[in-house]
Protein backbone atom coordinates (compact mmCIF):
# COMPACT_ATOMS: atom_id res chain seq x y z
CA UNK A 1 0.00 0.00 0.00
CA UNK A 2 2.81 2.40 0.91
CA UNK A 3 4.53 1.70 -2.41
CA UNK A 4 1.32 2.46 -4.29
CA UNK A 5 0.95 5.81 -2.50
CA UNK A 6 4.55 6.72 -3.33
CA UNK A 7 4.01 5.87 -7.00
CA UNK A 8 0.85 8.01 -7.10
CA UNK A 9 2.70 10.93 -5.52
CA UNK A 10 5.52 10.63 -8.04
CA UNK A 11 3.04 10.60 -10.93
CA UNK A 12 1.24 13.66 -9.54
CA UNK A 13 4.52 15.52 -9.06
CA UNK A 14 5.64 14.69 -12.61
CA UNK A 15 2.28 15.87 -13.96
CA UNK A 16 2.59 19.14 -12.08
CA UNK A 17 6.12 19.73 -13.36
CA UNK A 18 5.06 19.05 -16.92
CA UNK A 19 1.75 20.95 -16.83
CA UNK A 20 1.00 22.76 -20.04
CA UNK A 21 0.00 26.39 -20.45
CA UNK A 22 -3.39 27.56 -19.25
CA UNK A 23 -3.61 29.87 -22.26
CA UNK A 24 -1.76 30.22 -25.55
CA UNK A 25 -1.71 32.71 -28.43
CA UNK A 26 -0.30 32.53 -31.94
CA UNK A 27 -1.49 34.47 -35.01
CA UNK A 28 -2.95 31.21 -36.35
CA UNK A 29 -4.64 30.01 -33.16
CA UNK A 30 -5.47 31.21 -29.68
CA UNK A 31 -6.82 29.46 -26.61
CA UNK A 32 -7.73 31.34 -23.45
CA UNK A 33 -5.92 34.52 -24.52
CA UNK A 34 -6.30 36.89 -27.43
CA UNK A 35 -4.84 40.15 -28.68
CA UNK A 36 -6.86 43.39 -28.39
CA UNK A 37 -6.44 46.70 -30.19
CA UNK A 38 -6.64 49.93 -28.16
CA UNK A 39 -5.71 53.19 -29.90
CA UNK A 40 -2.17 53.03 -28.47
CA UNK A 41 -1.78 49.37 -29.36
CA UNK A 42 -2.48 49.00 -33.08
CA UNK A 43 -0.80 46.05 -34.74
CA UNK A 44 -0.59 44.15 -38.01
CA UNK A 45 0.23 40.65 -39.19
CA UNK A 46 3.70 40.13 -40.63
CA UNK A 47 5.69 37.17 -41.90
CA UNK A 48 9.16 37.51 -40.36
CA UNK A 49 11.95 35.02 -40.99
CA UNK A 50 9.45 32.28 -41.77
CA UNK A 51 7.08 32.95 -38.87
CA UNK A 52 3.73 34.71 -38.81
CA UNK A 53 3.73 37.36 -36.10
CA UNK A 54 1.82 40.33 -34.74
CA UNK A 55 3.86 43.50 -35.05
CA UNK A 56 3.38 47.04 -33.75
CA UNK A 57 1.99 49.24 -36.51
CA UNK A 58 4.21 52.19 -37.32
CA UNK A 59 3.06 55.74 -38.05
CA UNK A 60 -0.20 55.63 -36.08
CA UNK A 61 -1.73 58.53 -34.13
CA UNK A 62 -1.31 58.19 -31.22
CA UNK A 63 1.87 56.15 -31.56
CA UNK A 64 1.37 52.41 -31.04
CA UNK A 65 3.74 51.48 -28.23
CA UNK A 66 1.97 48.46 -26.72
CA UNK A 67 0.82 44.97 -27.68
CA UNK A 68 -2.15 44.11 -25.42
CA UNK A 69 -3.51 40.68 -24.49
CA UNK A 70 -6.75 39.67 -22.79
CA UNK A 71 -7.42 36.36 -21.04
CA UNK A 72 -10.84 34.76 -20.97
CA UNK A 73 -12.72 34.14 -17.71
CA UNK A 74 -11.59 30.52 -17.34
CA UNK A 75 -7.91 31.36 -17.87
CA UNK A 76 -8.15 34.23 -15.36
CA UNK A 77 -9.65 31.88 -12.78
CA UNK A 78 -6.82 29.38 -13.29
CA UNK A 79 -4.04 31.96 -13.37
CA UNK A 80 -3.61 32.75 -9.67
CA UNK A 81 -1.27 35.38 -8.25
CA UNK A 82 1.92 33.91 -9.73
CA UNK A 83 2.01 33.74 -13.50
CA UNK A 84 4.76 32.89 -15.98
CA UNK A 85 4.74 34.15 -19.57
CA UNK A 86 6.76 32.48 -22.31
CA UNK A 87 7.08 34.85 -25.24
CA UNK A 88 8.62 34.32 -28.68
CA UNK A 89 9.80 37.64 -30.10
CA UNK A 90 11.87 38.82 -33.06
CA UNK A 91 15.05 40.40 -31.76
CA UNK A 92 15.35 43.56 -33.85
CA UNK A 93 16.63 46.90 -32.58
CA UNK A 94 18.25 47.79 -29.27
CA UNK A 95 16.26 48.40 -26.10
CA UNK A 96 14.07 46.95 -23.36
CA UNK A 97 10.57 45.59 -23.89
CA UNK A 98 8.58 46.22 -20.72
CA UNK A 99 5.77 44.12 -19.28
CA UNK A 100 2.78 45.56 -17.44
CA UNK A 101 -0.08 43.51 -15.98
CA UNK A 102 -3.13 43.73 -13.74
CA UNK A 103 -1.68 43.49 -10.25
CA UNK A 104 -2.83 43.98 -6.68
CA UNK A 105 -1.49 47.55 -6.61
CA UNK A 106 -2.24 48.77 -10.12
CA UNK A 107 -3.73 47.66 -13.45
CA UNK A 108 -0.29 48.43 -14.89
CA UNK A 109 2.06 46.78 -12.40
CA UNK A 110 5.50 46.24 -13.88
CA UNK A 111 7.43 42.99 -14.30
CA UNK A 112 10.89 42.26 -15.70
CA UNK A 113 10.78 42.54 -19.47
CA UNK A 114 13.26 41.34 -22.07
CA UNK A 115 16.08 42.88 -24.06
CA UNK A 116 16.26 43.61 -27.75
CA UNK A 117 19.85 43.08 -28.86
CA UNK A 118 19.41 43.30 -32.64
CA UNK A 119 20.48 39.71 -33.36
CA UNK A 120 17.74 39.63 -36.01
CA UNK A 121 16.72 36.15 -34.84
CA UNK A 122 13.69 34.71 -33.09
CA UNK A 123 14.27 34.51 -29.35
CA UNK A 124 12.27 33.29 -26.35
CA UNK A 125 11.79 35.02 -22.99
CA UNK A 126 10.41 33.78 -19.66
CA UNK A 127 8.70 36.47 -17.57
CA UNK A 128 7.46 35.96 -14.00
CA UNK A 129 4.48 38.04 -12.85
CA UNK A 130 3.97 38.23 -9.08
CA UNK A 131 0.98 39.49 -7.07
CA UNK A 132 -1.14 39.36 -10.21
CA UNK A 133 -4.86 40.02 -10.12
CA UNK A 134 -6.08 39.67 -13.68
CA UNK A 135 -9.37 41.46 -14.17
CA UNK A 136 -9.33 43.05 -17.62
CA UNK A 137 -8.45 46.42 -16.10
CA UNK A 138 -6.23 47.77 -18.89
CA UNK A 139 -7.36 49.45 -22.10
CA UNK A 140 -10.03 47.52 -24.02
CA UNK A 141 -10.28 45.01 -21.16
CA UNK A 142 -6.71 43.76 -21.47
CA UNK A 143 -4.90 41.95 -18.65
CA UNK A 144 -1.33 42.53 -19.76
CA UNK A 145 0.75 44.33 -22.35
CA UNK A 146 4.26 44.50 -23.76
CA UNK A 147 5.65 48.00 -24.26
CA UNK A 148 8.20 49.15 -26.81
CA UNK A 149 8.88 52.57 -28.33
CA UNK A 150 10.21 51.04 -31.54
CA UNK A 151 9.68 47.82 -33.46
CA UNK A 152 8.21 44.78 -31.70
CA UNK A 153 6.99 41.52 -33.22
CA UNK A 154 5.63 38.54 -31.26
CA UNK A 155 4.79 35.13 -32.70
CA UNK A 156 3.72 33.26 -29.55
CA UNK A 157 2.62 33.87 -25.96
CA UNK A 158 2.05 31.07 -23.45
CA UNK A 159 0.61 31.62 -19.97
CA UNK A 160 1.47 29.23 -17.11
CA UNK A 161 0.13 29.01 -13.56
CA UNK A 162 3.34 27.32 -12.39
CA UNK A 163 6.98 27.65 -13.37
CA UNK A 164 7.43 25.77 -16.69
CA UNK A 165 11.08 25.10 -15.76
CA UNK A 166 12.45 26.11 -19.14
CA UNK A 167 16.21 26.43 -19.47
CA UNK A 168 16.20 29.84 -21.15
CA UNK A 169 19.08 32.35 -20.94
CA UNK A 170 18.50 35.40 -18.77
CA UNK A 171 18.66 38.93 -20.14
CA UNK A 172 22.17 39.28 -18.74
CA UNK A 173 23.32 35.98 -20.26
CA UNK A 174 21.96 36.97 -23.66
CA UNK A 175 23.58 40.40 -23.44
CA UNK A 176 26.93 39.00 -22.32
CA UNK A 177 26.94 36.51 -25.20
CA UNK A 178 25.99 39.18 -27.70
CA UNK A 179 28.59 41.66 -26.44
CA UNK A 180 31.29 39.01 -26.48
CA UNK A 181 30.84 38.81 -30.25
CA UNK A 182 31.25 42.57 -30.74
CA UNK A 183 34.74 44.16 -30.65
CA UNK A 184 34.96 46.47 -27.63
CA UNK A 185 35.94 50.04 -28.52
CA UNK A 186 39.29 51.02 -27.03
CA UNK A 187 39.00 52.59 -23.57
CA UNK A 188 35.38 51.49 -23.18
CA UNK A 189 33.78 48.87 -20.93
CA UNK A 190 30.23 47.55 -20.50
CA UNK A 191 28.31 47.33 -17.21
CA UNK A 192 25.02 45.89 -15.93
CA UNK A 193 23.08 47.45 -13.09
CA UNK A 194 23.73 50.60 -11.14
CA UNK A 195 26.75 51.93 -9.26
CA UNK A 196 29.28 49.62 -10.86
CA UNK A 197 32.87 50.28 -11.86
CA UNK A 198 35.75 48.48 -13.54
CA UNK A 199 36.26 46.24 -10.50
CA UNK A 200 32.66 45.02 -10.52
CA UNK A 201 31.95 41.39 -11.38
CA UNK A 202 29.15 42.59 -13.67
CA UNK A 203 31.70 44.14 -15.99
CA UNK A 204 31.75 42.81 -19.56
CA UNK A 205 35.07 43.45 -21.22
Amino acid sequence: MRVRIIVVLIVLAASACCAGPIAMFTPEKSSGIDIVTPTDGQWEYKLIDGRKAVSLKQGTTPASSYIYFKLDAEARKNAGADIWLVTDFFDKGIGVVGTQFNGEKSPYDGAPGFLLLDTKKWQRALIHLTAAKLAGAQNEGADLRFSCSGSLAISRVEVYSSDPKLALPTNKERAMKNLSQIPKPRGMFYTFGNDVDESSDTLCR
